[in-house]
């Protein structure tokens, strides 16, 4: 029985939103803080080139893509280079900041603290397969973790100033086959299985997003839920930007 059905897309990226389906919560910091996140919006407009790697298996992704950064005194726009279309828009209040892109909207507050958290979000996902219905519910958490002097990974490196976000999605996958095909597929696809996929994201002072990070663990060869928790995996695989100065 071919399982890619299963496959399901955990990365979670502060600041950009989640996919249709979710509901934003208002559990976030108080609105007061010494680090004003404003200051790691970019500063000025500019072109940022960014680097995705993705390794799952067998298969390895690279490629780039570029943004075009428009910034006018509150307002700073991103647009994709290629085709110029706005992929999100970032509005700066006293208090707020608001982000606008074409899977949701939501607003946070300016000012936090280290060990603040952020952004909270629910989404649940009902679809029907070929085999019976799926359900994903998964709760994401995203905290201001550490502010860096340094950030290093692969052969990418970034100094000065840098805000370190961790986004840790926990939920549950359940599978519900139907009877005329219990017999055909593996015991324990049909079920519940958890969820747990920690990320992190790098924000560096006047820059904006430096580097994005998911590297996830799997307990199993072949199914795809992650587990970062977990003391052993069957398999890795990881999804990583890198902004290229």
């Amino acid at each position: 029985m071919n399982l890619k059905y299963l496959s399901i897309t955990l990365a979670i990226v502060l600041l950009t939103g989640c996919d249709g389906g979710s509901s934003s919560t208002s559990k976030q910091n108080d609105g007061e803080g010494s680090i004003d996140l404003a200051e790691y919006f970019p500063l000025k407009s500019m072109s940022k080139i960014f680097l995705t790697t993705k390794k799952d298996k067998e298969l390895f992704e690279r490629r780039h893509y570029i943004h075009n950064i428009e910034v006018n005194n509150k307002t700073i726009t991103f647009r994709d280079a290629k085709d110029t279309k706005v992929v999100q828009t970032v509005r700066i209040s006293d208090t707020n900041i608001t982000i606008e892109n074409k899977e949701n909207n939501f607003t946070y507050y300016r000012h936090a603290d280290i060990g603040d958290t952020l952004f909270s979000d629910t989404f649940k996902e009902v679809k029907t397969v070929e085999v019976g219905k799926t359900i994903l519910n998964t709760k994401t958490i995203c905290k201001l973790v550490s502010k860096v002097e340094q950030f290093e990974e692969d052969d990418n490196k970034y100094v000065e100033d840098i805000l370190k976000i961790e986004c840790i999605e926990k939920g549950t996958f359940t599978t519900e086959v139907k009877e005329s095909l219990v017999d055909y597929i593996r015991d324990d696809v049909n079920g519940s299985h958890s969820i747990y996929d920690k990320s992190y994201k790098y924000i560096k002072k006047g820059l904006g997003v430096v580097a994005l990070v998911n590297s996830d663990c799997l307990t199993d060869k072949q199914l795809p839920f992650v587990n970062d928790n977990a003391k052993e995996c069957a398999r890795t695989k990881y999804n990583k930007e890198f902004y290229l100065p």
